[in-house]
């Protein structure tokens, strides 16, 4: 996680607000070095796709991951459900941060997710945001995306989004200057190219064990509460949006918590609220500053008009309309 000491102690500050560490059970998926939650303070399992030594061996070299802090994987979810993970018992909060892009199956994720959630629990999110992050190359997921992975009942990532991820993904992006400079500034490269991306496509078609993980979907707050409020208006998730906090400088990500409820119409309105208060562009941004400029212009525009239309309707402009007439004769 390549965020300094203060900000990882702000995030993880949000995340922890409100939970019954002491008191109630947990579970983080996919902590890696940096639980939000630690063994010392509470009851609480993790669960990645890897077993502790997979992740030491994944990670070994890598300078922004201190591979001797990864937390010890409790069980691993992947071929089997979360609730066989977990052997049925139940949590009063389940944290993912920076996990839920990397699923193959979105919609059934969440379902298993809510699934294992004792009454009145959460599911925490935090979601990088598209626009200024790595993904800032990558088309925004829509729900189309996410239904062919649940009707295919994905267990790994499939060839199209293991394309989309190695086409697209710039691993080198800088975020500040993206954020600052825009899109077309800042994002360097892709990743891969297109022969790249096909070769690594094509192990997965045919090595069917294998497992690239990559990030499968590509958000930004409004779209992922939009697509949320159309699975809610589908009754397709129970899960409704109890909080979110947007995308801000120094973040480049948004929190999301989510809590089941069977109340139809408060689940619909709280997708409704996140999409409305969802900040598109982000302030401050290349885009939004470019917005407030156009704005500028059609305001200023606008006030033009007004006073001409005022001009034309006060009564000299009406007086002196023969001489005009007569000047342009």
């Amino acid at each position: 996680m390549p965020y300094p000491p203060e900000l990882l102690a702000a995030r993880r500050a949000i995340l922890r607000t409100g939970l019954p560490i002491t008191a109630g059970t947990g579970l983080e998926i996919a902590p890696l070095a940096w639980p939000t939650v630690g063994k010392d303070e509470g009851r609480i399992r993790y669960i990645d796709h890897f077993d502790t030594d997979a992740l030491r061996r994944r990670y070994a070299g890598n300078p922004d991951v201190p591979v001797d802090r990864i937390a010890p994987v409790d069980a691993l979810w992947g071929a089997q459900t979360l609730d066989q993970c977990l052997d049925g018992a139940r949590v009063d909060y389940i944290i993912a941060s920076h996990v839920a892009e990397h699923v193959p199956d979105l919609l059934t994720w969440l379902g298993e997710c809510e699934t294992v959630l004792a009454p009145g629990g959460e599911l925490r999110l935090v979601l990088p945001d598209r626009r200024v992050s790595s993904d800032a190359l990558r088309r925004e997921t829509d729900i189309a995306d996410i239904l062919a992975a649940f009707v295919q009942r994905a267990r790994r990532p499939q060839v199209r989004e293991v394309l989309d991820f190695f086409l697209y993904d710039a691993p080198e992006v800088d975020r500040g200057v993206l954020y600052a400079e825009g899109r077309a500034a800042a994002a360097p490269r892709p990743r891969c190219n297109m022969w790249q991306a096909v070769s690594f496509a094509m192990q997965v078609r045919d090595t069917p064990d294998h497992y690239e993980d990559v990030h499968c979907w590509a958000f930004a707050p409004r779209g992922f509460a939009r697509m949320m409020l159309a699975l809610a208006e589908n009754a397709m998730t129970r899960l409704a949006c109890a909080d979110f906090t947007d995308s801000a400088p120094p973040w480049f990500e948004f929190f999301v918590f989510l809590r089941p409820t069977d109340d139809r119409a408060a689940l619909v309105a709280s997708w409704r609220r996140m999409a409305e208060q969802a900040r598109d562009p982000l302030p401050g941004s290349a885009e939004a500053r470019a917005a407030e400029r156009i704005a500028a212009m059609e305001r200023a525009l606008q006030d033009a008009r007004a006073r001409i239309a005022a001009m034309e309707n006060s009564l000299s402009w009406r007086a002196t309309k023969p001489l005009r007439a007569l000047r342009r004769r």
